[in-house]
């Protein structure tokens, strides 16, 4: 996101990937499709990070002021918390990402930009299209391992025994996000529980991807604008912590915040060139990320430059938008925690407290910063956040991963 830009509404519908797949509007779809609206409910705040003063967040939960002048105090001026119930017509209108609710909403306001068909978001943002795009980038049209797109069970069988993987395979939903849509497969001969929640991402998202399970070495990401003439801007190269599933738990900006991404960064600039003009070509323009990772076999480690690509704004931005405010010189480590895990029960003063001279230093610009708010709500209605998010600010990588070390060691439960 430009921070540059004045007067912005953001609306971070966080359903977006999976609202885009076959069955989101059935009731096969419905249950993923909450699932996914419960989970990312309590990131959203972490976006107040990703506007400037002059924008504004929608949210569900009423934000407590203590939080936003916490913010404040470390020099990071946050957008403004507006209630998603009454929005700013006279604002600018950014979603992060395209899909139908996006657009009905877009509706209450009079400045909405120029945005892509809603059938060109979804078709994008297809696991076939990046699977497609994938044979398109790697020379000889070779995938390492194959990707197969399948549209019943009997064709995801046919694809796990047409392939040979030591360490099983991947089936996933070829829309979805978070590795919700994921399945482990460990051998050619899928489990019945395997073949259920196939079935059901069948149903869901009317197709999955066939994938051979890699022994990842570090996960990376790419985001960038697209323009409509196929140009990519504000290419940012980082690297990313995912669970072993591949679910996205934080990323890591910052100059030399990672030997992986330095070292990959000139052909993963040249892969977000050539996915944009393809993207252009299919009539996608706006934000986008891609993911890449490195992985072994044997003593040889290789890089995937195409994994996923999501015609949408980042998970990372709000980490993104934090690293840009703190400059040269600074790496920073952001991820999302659960809070049931630690023992703040929503007490920000508690946190703080804990945390002593460990916390966020804005002179030194070095510590543990609190990203989003431990609490929701007011009165009554007030209750504690499911998820929340640390930003571990330092000099070096090994730098910001001793802070989360440090912190998981003091605090997880």
């Amino acid at each position: 996101m430009d921070r540059g830009a004045r007067g912005r509404e953001f609306y971070i519908n966080l359903d977006f990937d999976v609202s885009l797949g076959a069955g989101a509007n059935t009731g096969a779809g419905e249950s993923r499709r909450e699932h996914a609206v419960r989970r990312a409910r309590d990131l959203v705040p972490a976006f107040l990070l990703a506007g400037g003063r002059d924008d504004r967040l929608l949210l569900e939960d009423r934000v407590p002021a203590e939080f936003l002048d916490y913010l404040k105090a470390q020099g990071l001026e946050p957008a403004a918390a507006g209630d998603i119930h009454h929005p700013d017509s006279g604002r600018e209108f950014v979603p992060y990402g395209w899909n139908a609710a996006a657009e009905a909403f877009a509706g209450r306001y009079d400045r909405v930009p120029r945005h892509p068909d809603l059938e060109v978001v979804r078709r994008v943002n297809s696991r076939e299209f990046s699977a497609e795009l994938e044979r398109d980038l790697v020379a000889g049209g070779r995938v390492p391992g194959g990707i197969n797109a399948c549209r019943t069970l009997d064709e995801v069988r046919e694809a796990l025994d047409s392939a040979e993987s030591p360490g099983g395979f991947v089936v996933k939903a070829v829309h979805s996000n978070a590795a919700l849509g994921n399945r482990r497969v460990r051998s050619a001969e899928p489990s019945p529980e395997d073949r259920r929640v196939i079935a059901r991402l069948l149903e869901e998202s009317g197709a999955v991807v066939v994938e051979v399970w890699h022994e990842r070495v570090r996960d990376l990401a790419v985001t960038m604008g697209v323009e409509p003439d196929g140009a990519a801007r504000d290419v940012h190269v980082h690297e990313v912590i995912n669970t072993a599933e591949g679910a996205f738990l934080g990323a890591v900006f910052g100059g030399g915040s990672s030997d992986n991404a330095v070292r990959h960064e000139a052909e993963l600039r040249d892969t977000a060139r050539r996915i944009a003009a393809k993207l252009a070509e299919a009539g996608y323009f706006g934000p986008a990320c891609f993911d890449a990772y490195t992985w072994t076999d044997g003593e040889c480690v290789y890089l995937r430059p195409l994994v996923d690509l999501n015609a949408r704004i980042g998970m990372s931005e709000p980490f993104r938008a934090v690293a840009h405010r703190l400059g040269e010189g600074r790496v920073c480590y952001g991820r999302f925690f659960s809070a049931r895990r630690f023992p703040f029960g929503g007490d920000q003063s508690l946190l703080l407290s804990a945390l002593g001279d460990r916390g966020f230093d804005p002179d030194a610009r070095r510590g543990v910063l609190l990203a989003s708010p431990l609490r929701l709500g007011e009165g009554g209605d007030a209750r504690t956040a499911r998820r929340f998010a640390v930003v571990f600010v330092g000099e070096s990588r090994d730098d910001v991963l001793a802070m989360e070390t440090w912190f998981r060691g003091e605090f997880d439960r």
